[in-house]
């Protein structure tokens, strides 16, 4: 929908239209003048001429092409519809309560209603001719074309008719009735008849001729509008109505229904017809001071809307949003002269969303040249600007200009602001009138409660000036705040004024040093330490950091921008003391400064040990340990163990100023606090006490925290570095360094040492390095070893150090050393090398020695095997054993017979049984008739032994040996008694006949079976027992059942009980 935005204002009130020109009135709601608004309507874009008036305008007529418009001042102006500045009749006045209508009549005459009355007016002499009091409140009239007939409608629904004879006779009232139920909001004369349109708040239009009783017609029947009708308007075809239910309607003279059109109508308040452009339309004026353009069609039905145009504060609003900053600042410039309320809102609304500086800065103007109320909002609004200063400025500027006599709310409002820049201003205005006026007093005492520092500042400075010189009124003000930098600058600007010795200030030093705020009471505390002159110059003297504190206190300046009023605004405490290192000697003598002290000049320091806060009560036994007073022991004791972490190092640091023995203890504990700065002073501490730095480390060492090693070895270094000779105790702490539990310690020992051959030789050095528990310590020697090793001309320690690491303690090592040496075989030897490892106490080497061989078998590496078949791992003799029995070496393997482990022997023996050596015959008999032990793990190696024994001598065959298996028949273990049962049959001869007879007797199967299977194997008879008895035939493995069956006689039925 099209829209134009035109710079009228005020609610509309009347609109009147005359071809392709319309005029407009309105009223401002806070009774401001207004002006005569007239629209051409020729252009595609209507123009509006604006001529002002002196007052609003509540009612406008157009007689002819003159209008007249109802001043709310009372008077009645006229003015050409096109042109011209309005003219006031003179010599006339209606009254000053608003005119609701106004009727053109007969005679130059002029019918003006007003709630209570009813003025016909004779223009030319400019008189009022007649006057009728209404006894109802009148709300709207109209008068017939002739200008013989007057209606006139009140708020109770009854409508009177005034009818006059001619032109110059008086109206009298003719006819009166109530037409409506409730206020008559619309009358209308039809055209070239005497009859009037009405319409009331009952929603009803009625038609009704004006001579006689009046008798309505309802013309609106059915088709009557949602609410009450406000005006109507006369058309050539037809008669529109406008109601407050935003429709409009058409109704055609003739009767029938009429036309509604209701799209983005406002509700209506006044109707003309007029021409847009050659074209006829309806102009609808309605809330929201809005103009809606309707066209109308030949026969004056609805065509579309056209555009509504909107009214000057809609046209700010758009120029506001505007990018361009010309087209906002014509914005400000159509508020400034609107100057109401409205205007004010929407201004102070733009202050917020103008980005730019001098719109900004120009909103100030307008608001300090406005002469409304609501111009004041405006600048206090503006107080609280965070964007430019310059319009806190001029906005503090214009309410001070405004602000009546002795009227202190502008300053009130820029300390509440919380602005520096008019906050300073107010205050120092303040102090201008506090002489004069006790709420200016009052409002610089507040100020030191202010939120901003700065400001809390300023007014301790302003009250110091206002109070006498000798007064502490101001610095006690300032004490009785909750904000503990005022608190501190209160302080210090007592002590720099001289004012220490009242009574009160002394009482509220004492207070502040029990204060929970820990730089408030530190300050309190050095400001009684300033109290007294020479224990100052004595502190000063002897303590850098101490003399830094107190000087900053000198130095402070109250509203100052030096660096030493910042910092000490920002305020001291003990951890700044605490914190500071050490120097390794005092280079003045406390002695000298201390002499000059006097009894009381201790009396601060005392009153500070006793403070239940212990970041004061350290501070006061710093003092005394600088000083050299022994009374801060104690205290110092006591303070090793709080929470604290500044005060516990600042402790380390007295007990170094101090100089007490007695303290090593206690920093020896320190050395294990769980924070690193109080570690560090106690070793600092600990370096100043001790006379020997070895002692030094030697702690360090002993302590749990790595910072603490790392410095220890430091120490130790630069004593290497300072003793050209060797010393025990220093080697003795490089060892323990170099097992240090803390990697990157021993790391760093290790390449010192390396580095500065601290062992005394490179040789000599590496093996220092040996003496580490660690692993890693051990790879860095072996890559030392190992990088050696390749130089040319070679070194000769170097390959036995390498080798004796084939011995390391660590499984890494050794396997590293070894495969490297193996793997150089032009700089090693390789059976050297394999002959170390097989002799090496590790199994893991001589096993690695056996894993060569058998991938790099050579006959020069049998002696070797032999050596590892002895070695006193079984499994590694097995290992051994195992690969001199694959390679089918019978004379190794004789030898290994006289082997001391009994394992090897019966291994062996067994293997040369298979051969049908007899000489393992006495080797297994004499393993077998070995006593059967009582000690439960020598009895399971017995067995197994025995058991394998029995095995060979199955294995050798030799008749020799029935005795032997006869005897472990006999015995409990059933696997030696299987064994043995299976050894029976191939040990035995006929000669035994009559002893396996009885053994088939023997309640044991295995030995029954293999008895019958020994007996079948010889052929005897007795052997078929074997196959009689199922149970028995199964404890013999097939292959040996056939031999067995092949051996007996009668093959045929031992077959058949094999299939049975």
């Amino acid at each position: 929908m099209l829209s134009y935005l035109l710079p009228y204002r005020g609610k509309l009130q009347a609109l009147v239209s005359a071809g392709t020109w319309s005029a407009f009135t309105t009223t401002h709601p806070e009774g401001q003048a207004t002006e005569l608004y007239r629209l051409d309507s020729s252009a595609e874009q209507p123009i509006l001429y604006r001529d002002p008036l002196t007052c609003g305008a509540t009612s406008l007529l157009l007689d002819k092409d003159t209008l007249w418009l109802a001043g709310s001042d009372g008077k009645l102006y006229s003015a050409s519809l096109s042109k011209g500045k309005p003219k006031a009749l003179k010599g006339l006045s209606v009254g000053t309560n608003p005119v609701l209508a106004m009727a053109a009549l007969a005679g130059n005459k002029l019918a003006v209603l007003q709630a209570q009355q009813l003025q016909i007016i004779d223009l030319k002499q400019a008189t009022i001719v007649q006057h009728f009091a209404l006894d109802n409140p009148a709300s709207t009239l109209s008068a017939h074309y002739e200008g013989l007939w007057l209606v006139v409608g009140d708020g109770s629904g009854v409508v009177s008719v005034y009818q006059s004879e001619c032109a110059d006779r008086p109206f009298q009232l003719v006819s009166q009735a109530q037409l409506h139920q409730g206020a008559v909001t619309a009358l209308q004369f039809a055209q070239h008849e005497l009859s009037f349109y009405s319409a009331g708040r009952d929603r009803k239009l009625l038609y009704t001729h004006a001579r006689g009783t009046l008798q309505p017609l309802d013309k609106g029947r059915s088709s009557n509008h949602e609410a009450a009708i406000k005006a109507i308007h006369l058309g050539q075809e037809r008669f529109f109505t406008g109601s407050l239910d935003k429709t409009v309607k058409a109704w055609a003279y003739a009767g029938g229904q009429p036309v509604t059109f209701k799209q983005n109508l406002p509700q209506v308040t006044a109707m003309s017809t007029a021409l847009y452009q050659d074209k006829p339309v309806l102009i609808i004026a309605g809330d929201h001071n809005r103009l809606a353009f309707l066209k109308l069609t030949p026969n004056e039905k609805f065509a579309e809307l056209a555009f509504v145009v909107n009214d000057g504060y809609q046209l700010a609003q758009h120029l506001q949003k505007s990018p361009h900053p010309q087209e906002r600042e014509q914005a400000l410039s159509l508020l400034a002269a609107y100057d109401d309320q409205q205007a004010l809102k929407l201004l102070i609304a733009h202050l917020d969303k103008e980005q730019d500086k001098s719109l900004r800065e120009k909103i100030i103007q307008i608001a300090a040249k406005a002469k409304h109320a609501k111009a004041i909002d405006l600048l206090e609004t503006a107080l609280k600007d965070k964007r430019h200063e310059s319009v806190r400025q001029q906005a503090f500027t214009a309410l001070v200009a405004r602000a009546k006599a002795n009227d202190l709310r502008p300053y009130e409002l820029a300390l509440n602001s919380q602005h520096l820049d008019i906050g300073t201003e107010a205050l120092q205005q303040l102090s201008k009138y506090a002489h004069q006026q006790a709420r200016a007093e009052q409002l610089l005492i507040q100020a030191l409660q202010h939120k901003r520092a700065p400001l809390r500042l300023l007014a301790l400075s302003l009250l110091e000036q206002h109070y006498s010189q000798h007064s502490p009124k101001a610095s006690l003000q300032a004490l009785a705040t909750p904000y503990p930098d005022l608190q501190r600058a209160a302080l210090i600007r007592l002590y720099q004024r001289d004012l220490l010795d009242e009574i009160e200030v002394k009482q509220a030093i004492l207070l502040a040093q029990s204060h929970t705020d820990a730089s408030l009471r530190h300050t309190a505390f050095l400001v009684s330490i300033l109290s007294r002159k020479p224990l100052t110059e004595a502190l000063k003297t002897l303590e850098p950091e101490l003399a830094r504190q107190l000087q900053e206190l000198q130095d402070f300046e109250l509203l100052g921008n030096s660096k030493a009023s910042q910092s000490s605004n920002k305020g001291a405490s003990a951890s700044d003391t605490a914190t500071t290192k050490p120097t390794k000697a005092v280079k003045t003598n406390p002695a000298k400064p201390a002499k000059n002290l006097q009894i009381e000049d201790y009396q601060p320091l005392l009153q500070g040990m006793s403070n239940q806060h212990a970041d004061i009560s350290f501070t006061a036994a710093l003092a005394l340990s600088v000083l050299q007073d022994q009374r801060a022991f104690g205290l110092l004791l006591l303070l090793s163990q709080e929470q604290d972490e500044a005060i516990r190092a600042g402790v380390c640091h007295a007990f170094a100023r101090l100089g007490q023995i007695e303290s090593l203890p206690t920093l020896e504990i320190l050395l294990n606090d769980s924070a690193a700065t109080v570690r560090d002073a106690a070793f600092n501490t600990l370096q100043n006490l001790q006379a020997d730095d070895l002692l030094s480390t030697q702690k360090g060492f002993a302590s749990q925290q790595a910072d603490i090693h790392a410095r220890s070895l430091k120490v130790l270094l630069d004593y290497f570095g300072s003793h050209t000779a060797q010393h025990e105790p220093a080697l003795l702490q490089l060892k323990a360094a170099l097992n240090d539990p803390f990697t990157r310690v021993r790391h760093e020992a290790m390449k010192a040492s390396l580095n500065r051959q601290l062992g005394g030789s490179e040789r000599a050095t590496l093996q220092l390095l040996l003496n580490s528990r660690f692993e890693d310590v051990h790879h860095e020697v072996l890559n030392e070893l190992m990088a050696k090793s390749r130089l040319l001309p070679r070194v000769d320690w170097v390959e036995p150090d390498l080798l004796a690491l084939l011995n390391d303690d660590f499984a890494s090592i050794r396997q590293a050393a070894m495969q490297f040496a193996l793997q150089e075989h032009k700089r090693f030897d390789t059976l050297h090398i394999l002959e170390k490892a097989s002799q090496s106490p590790y199994l893991d080497r001589r096993e690695a020695v056996l894993e060569h061989i058998q991938k790099h078998p050579a006959q020069s590496k049998q002696d070797f095997i032999q050596n590892l078949v002895n070695d006193e791992n079984e499994a590694l003799r097995n290992k051994a054993l195992a690969l001199l029995m694959s390679g089918n070496r019978r004379d190794e393997l004789k030898a290994a017979l006289h082997s001391p482990h009994d394992d090897v022997q019966v291994m062996v023996a067994s293997a040369l049984a298979t051969w049908g050596d007899e000489e393992v015959y006495g080797v297994l008999e004499a393993l077998l008739a070995r006593d059967e032990p009582h000690n439960k793990h020598e009895l399971a190696h017995w067995k197994r032994i025995a058991e394998a024994a029995l095995k060979g001598l199955a294995r050798l065959g030799d008749p020799r040996s029935f005795a032997t298996i006869q005897r472990f028949l006999k015995h409990n273990d059933k696997e030696l008694l299987k064994a043995a049962a299976i050894a029976l049959p191939w040990i035995s001869t006929t000669d035994q006949l009559a002893e396996l007879q009885a053994l088939q007797a023997d309640e044991r199967q295995p030995v029954r079976a293999h008895a019958s299977f020994a007996l079948a194997l010889q052929g005897k008879p007795e052997g078929r027992l074997l196959f009689q008895q199922v149970e028995l035939l199964s404890q013999i493995e097939p292959p040996f059942q056939m031999a067995a069956a092949i051996c007996l006689e009668g093959a045929t039925p031992i077959r058949a009980n094999l299939s049975s």
